[in-house]
């Protein structure tokens, strides 16, 4: 692969990250692994100075002031961002980001849900607006996200600009919201044109370097008053409180961030992003390298996985790709790959086993609904009445039931950034059929759901019913009180019973041992 950066990648991954060696972590979308640099420059940071709470004057508080309205200024110029024009908030992450803009909207009575599309025919209509029942718009907030979290499809970043110079005046009337949190992980935001940028922009530091617990607004600085409207003020967000006889505030106004970073900012954390931002350059050089390296990597393992076939000439993997968009052009797809995988009869197989044979290889990727309903909805062909029957059958974020109604409730995800070189292993050697590779070691059934499983004697023949194993996940426990399942997330107790199959007498065992993990 092209060389991108300063240095060759195989040495800034065996020196940065040790800890990934023997691993192929692929939840970047999750969290991304962070540099040791990071960790011992920012250590070094902390037993070298003393910082204090900047809300006091001390010499210790006023350090703290002063390194931050610096880390501040960088974090605009990583985006473009002219100071002039742009101020950034800082905020626990992009939730939190885009809850501040949401609270100055909170009275706007007709919320709605545009598709792609729907969008496309609003910013080219002028009688358009995005009340559902037809109203006149006052003021509005149209927020979208950069990136797909789920599939990786990048949305077109000209929607702020083209609502904003629009003829239809209900148009200018709609402040922007661009949540750019999975965007920015591997692409450069561009705010340098004011003009076109959106007015709010959201988005989570541990995404882009791994270690942080931040995240930030950046307000584009004429669109901040509109942010006055929310309820909620905190401390060090006024300059005067009357709490006796008559309650009243006086909100600050020489600067944005000021009047919206409530209580005490995590001080420490802002600190850290100023040695992330300089390792970050030091390893990487620029987003632009990082876009071009991710965007090989993906459109690499895009196209082996679109061409594996069982052996019948079924499709194996189910790739749930944006009809718009395409692998290795950087401006319509990022390095995300959403998929789930059939067997040879066409049936799904769930996106639990696909983990949990991940986890054997010591792989980890995400699987489920990946906060993105929407998206689920949409790529599993869920409909409203589906997706609460499936509520009403015990149906929960991160629960196992993986398939309802013949269709999968979830997805597994794989998402790359800078730390990867190549794929890792080729799909299939060369030469080799997938006949030939095919060798069945072991056999383990989990009869009783979430409890241990049991290995099948390899002197036995055993039956396949249909698309599983037969005794697969046969059986359920569930609470007495209301027939539910557990949540299998919390570990239960019932992953201590062993169950075990007498094949002769029909008879299944079940036995009890607290120990024997231990």
């Amino acid at each position: 692969m092209e060389t991108l950066y300063s240095q060759d990648i195989d040495e800034i991954r065996s020196r940065e990250y040790p800890l990934l060696n023997g691993v192929t972590y692929l939840d970047h979308g999750g969290t991304t692994p962070y540099p040791q640099s990071l960790i011992q420059r920012y250590s070094q940071d902390l037993t070298s100075n003393l910082f204090g709470n900047p809300h006091s004057a001390s010499p210790l508080s006023e350090l703290s002031t002063r390194r931050i309205d610096h880390i501040r200024a960088r974090v605009l110029d990583f985006f473009k961002a002219d100071p002039d024009h742009f101020d950034v908030v800082f905020v626990a992450n992009a939730t939190a980001a885009i809850k501040l803009v949401a609270d100055a909207f909170r009275d706007v009575d007709e919320p709605g849900v545009l598709s792609d599309l729907d969008v496309e025919r609003w910013l080219n209509d002028e009688d358009a607006n995005l009340s559902n029942n037809g109203a006149a718009i006052s003021t509005g907030l149209f927020a979208y996200p950069a990136q797909s979290n789920m599939n990786g499809h990048r949305l077109p970043l000209d929607w702020a600009s083209r609502a904003r110079n629009s003829q239809c005046q209900s148009h200018r009337k709609i402040y922007t919201l661009l949540d750019a949190a999975a965007f920015v992980m591997t692409a450069q935001l561009d705010l340098s044109d004011a003009a076109s940028a959106p007015d709010f922009t959201a988005l989570s530091f541990y995404k882009i370097f791994g270690f942080l617990d931040l995240g930030a607004l950046i307000v584009r600085k004429t669109a901040g008053g509109i942010l006055q409207r929310r309820r909620y003020f905190g401390g060090g967000t006024v300059d005067m409180v009357t709490a006796l006889q008559t309650a009243w505030h006086a909100k600050k106004e020489q600067t944005v961030h000021e009047q919206f970073e409530d209580g005490t900012l995590p001080f420490y954390s802002i600190i850290a992003l100023d040695t992330a931002l300089t390792v970050h350059a030091e390893l990487y050089g620029s987003m632009a390298n990082i876009s071009r390296h991710t965007c090989a990597l993906a459109t690499n393992l895009y196209r082996q996985m679109s061409c594996l076939r069982h052996a019948n000439g079924r499709v194996v993997c189910e790739i749930y790709k944006d009809p718009s968009s395409e692998y290795g052009n950087a401006e319509t797809q990022g390095p995300t790959i959403a998929f789930n995988l059939r067997n040879a009869q066409g049936g799904w197989i769930k996106k639990s086993d696909v983990e949990s044979l991940a986890v054997i290889r010591n792989i980890h990727l995400r699987t489920g609904g990946v906060c993105n309903p929407g998206g689920i909805a949409a790529f599993c062909q869920l409909s409203y009445p589906e997706m609460r029957k499936n509520f009403s059958e015990g149906m929960r974020c991160g629960g196992v039931l993986d398939i309802l109604g013949g269709k999968p409730t979830g997805i597994v995800r794989e998402l790359f950034v800078e730390t990867w070189t190549v794929i890792p292993a080729q799909i299939s050697p060369p030469g080799v059929s997938k006949e030939e590779m095919s060798v069945v070691e072991s056999l383990q059934i989990f009869p009783i759901i979430g409890c241990s499983g049991w290995q099948v004697p390899k002197h036995i023949s055993w039956p396949v019913e249909g698309t599983r194993l037969a005794w697969d996940q046969e059986l359920c426990v569930v609470h007495q009180d209301d027939g539910r399942p557990p949540d299998y997330r919390a570990r239960q107790p019932i992953v201590l019973i062993h169950p075990s199959l007498d094949t002769e007498k029909g008879m299944l065992k079940l036995v009890y041992a607290p120990d024997a993990e231990k």
